[in-house]
C-alpha cells in the first residue's frame, strides 16, 4: 500500500510525459541557455567555453538574438560571437508549437551538459534549470539550433 500511494504521489506531482505544458499562454519571450558538453579545450586567451551559448526569443516579433562561445579551429581562442535572425512564419509557429508540447521529466536524468529553460511573462519569469530533462526539450533546443544557422 505504501509503494501503491508513494507512486501516486509522484504521478500527481510530477505529471505524465505530455500531460501538462510547461509553457505560460502569457509567456512574451523563450530563453535558452547551454553549458558544456563534450568540447574541445579552449586556447588560451579565451573569453568563453566552447559549447556555451543563449538563444532568445521573442514571440511577437519573432527575433531569435543569441551569443555562442566559437573559435575558429578547436584549439583556437573562443570567443562569443553574437547573431541575430527572424524566424519565419512558419517557423515560428514550429517552435512556440514544440515550446508548448514542453512537460516534466518523467525521471531524474544527467548528462554532460546543462540547460537552462526561462519563459518570461508578464508576471514574471518561469525558469527551469536541468531542461535538457524535460520532454521535448530536444526537440526544441534543435529547433533553435537550426532557427540560428
Amino acid at each position: 500500500m505504501r509503494a501503491c500511494l508513494v507512486s501516486l504521489l509522484v504521478v500527481a506531482a510530477c505529471g505524465t510525459p505530455g500531460s501538462v505544458s510547461l509553457f505560460p499562454s502569457d509567456t512574451t519571450q523563450f530563453e535558452m541557455t547551454s553549458t558544456g558538453g563534450l568540447a574541445p579545450q579552449a586556447g588560451s586567451g579565451s573569453t568563453c567555453q566552447p559549447e556555451n551559448s543563449t538563444f532568445t526569443y521573442v514571440l511577437a516579433t519573432r527575433a531569435l538574438t543569441w551569443t555562442e562561445c566559437t573559435s575558429p579551429n578547436d584549439d583556437g581562442v573562443y570567443s562569443f560571437v553574437p547573431g541575430q535572425a527572424t524566424l519565419s512564419g512558419s517557423d515560428g509557429v514550429q517552435l512556440v508549437a514544440q515550446l508548448h508540447a514542453l512537460a516534466p521529466a518523467p525521471e531524474a536524468c544527467g548528462g554532460d551538459f546543462d540547460a537552462t529553460f526561462v519563459f518570461i511573462t508578464s508576471a514574471g519569469e518561469d525558469t527551469y534549470a536541468d531542461a535538457m530533462c524535460l520532454t521535448g526539450a530536444s526537440d526544441v533546443m534543435d529547433a533553435v539550433y537550426a532557427a540560428a544557422q
